[in-house]
């Protein structure tokens, strides 16, 4: 129905705000669509008239409309056995998920654990892409979005108290207006990467929750002796 894309190839004009796009298809016909970085849309050059205007009002329609919907959504859940305060603790600190999500070279948030606090995530492999926390529910879920522009990979974590511990869900989404490009990719790297984020968050939570526990042991032995 649309254009099959071959290639794509970018130029930013950072005074602009925008970026061109230029699609190469399977006939020799080429066509370029202006991005506008602010508003992570797309529209069709206009000194490009007639038929190749047509095809590029086609494909600027099929980008902007996947753009808005989420795509690839992949979710695993775990059982931990641990209050839901410890997992929703261990989620707040930031600067810490490191050490129980393999994936994460380091992460911070330029501010509190809320909605609407940017930062900044590290992966192991790649570049850092900023971080903006857009839903939080203490005790109870978060969700963080790390963007570059017309690409969104939103990360919603939540947790609920089950018998013995708690039921923890991670879900992963992307949108934007270039997500029909990069999104089968990353997608790839998440669905092999999460279930081991889960496990190792399962792993961290459980020794963390019975430190503490013989700490207070401990103290309460100190107390009485």
């Amino acid at each position: 129905m649309y254009p099959a894309i071959a290639a794509a190839i970018f130029f930013i004009d950072a005074k602009e705000k925008q970026l061109s796009l230029f699609l190469s298809e399977n006939d020799p016909l080429s066509v370029a669509i202006v991005v506008d970085i602010s508003h992570d849309e797309c529209h069709a050059a206009d000194q490009y008239p007639g038929t190749a205007r047509r095809r590029m009002a086609d494909s600027v329609t099929f980008i902007n409309m996947i753009g808005r919907s989420p795509l690839m959504q992949i979710k695993e859940s775990i059982h931990i056995a641990v209050p839901p305060t410890v997992v929703d603790q261990i989620w707040s600190e930031v600067d810490r998920w490191h050490l129980w999500d393999p994936d994460t070279k380091q992460a911070r948030l330029n501010g509190p654990f809320a909605v609407g606090t940017q930062g900044r995530i590290v992966p192991n492999k790649g570049m850092g892409i900023a971080m903006l926390v857009t839903e939080r529910s203490a005790g109870r879920s978060f969700t963080v979005e790390g963007y570059i522009p017309l690409f969104r990979i939103h990360f919603e974590h939540t947790v609920a108290a089950v018998d013995g511990g708690s039921e923890v869900v991670h879900r992963v989404w992307f949108t934007g207006a270039l997500a029909f490009l990069f999104g089968p990719g990353v997608a790839k790297q998440v669905r092999q990467g999460l279930p081991k984020t889960m496990r190792s968050l399962k792993a961290y939570a459980e020794q963390r929750n019975e430190t503490l526990h013989v700490g207070e042991a401990d103290r309460a032995n100190a107390t009485s002796a």
